[in-house]
């Protein structure tokens, strides 16, 4: 359903619908190390789509919908937010070294550990599937010109909330120690 999306609220939507049956799996693993990925994947879920959709409100100042078109030559209109756009993206489809790399390769381990292979075929499929409306989102800020279409001027606060997400994203996702730790003391609660 997300391919089919030119709406990028929509396309977000219909693929939070996969990015949950990602956790689902860390949970059906009924493990320490599946509980653990499920709640490292939802706070790096968290911090992904919050930029994505900082980036959504930012382009949309009038409080519509996005579309994939009006994303059409960000990197000149505000190359700060296409490139905050682009590596939250990058990190939904799980490209390394993001959060979601991490994220989606501690639940698929967690699975393959409780013989889980089958939902890891279909999850890494799905993940590869992701990549390409991911991709289409990127191409229209990357590599359309913007024609007709404003530059967005970004306010301070703005501009340093980008920079904090860029760092989270990546951050975590190359130093993943204290969040894993953070979720695996969570996780011991559970069990």
């Amino acid at each position: 359903v997300a391919i089919l999306q030119k709406d990028l609220p929509r396309m977000l939507a219909s693929s939070s619908i996969a990015h949950a049956g990602d956790v689902i799996i860390g949970i059906l693993s009924l493990s320490e190390l599946g509980y653990l990925s499920s709640i490292y994947y939802v706070f790096g879920y968290l911090l992904m789509n919050f930029a994505v959709f900082m980036v959504v409100v930012k382009v949309a100042q009038d409080g519509g919908n996005v579309t994939i078109e009006q994303l059409s030559g960000l990197y000149k209109r505000a190359p700060l937010l296409a490139l905050t756009l682009m590596l939250a993206l990058f990190a939904l489809a799980g490209i390394p070294p993001s959060v979601g790399f991490v994220g989606k390769w501690m639940l698929f381990a967690a699975a393959l550990d409780r013989g889980y292979l089958w939902l890891v075929i279909i999850g890494a499929a799905n993940s590869t599937i992701s990549l390409y409306y991911y991709l289409c989102v990127v191409r229209a800020a990357y590599c359309y010109e913007p024609g007709d279409l404003p530059a967005i001027k970004l306010d301070v606060p703005t501009q340093v909330l980008s920079y904090v997400m860029i760092a989270a994203i990546v951050g975590v996702g190359i130093v993943p120690s204290p969040l894993i730790e953070l979720a695996r003391s969570a996780a011991r609660t559970l069990l």
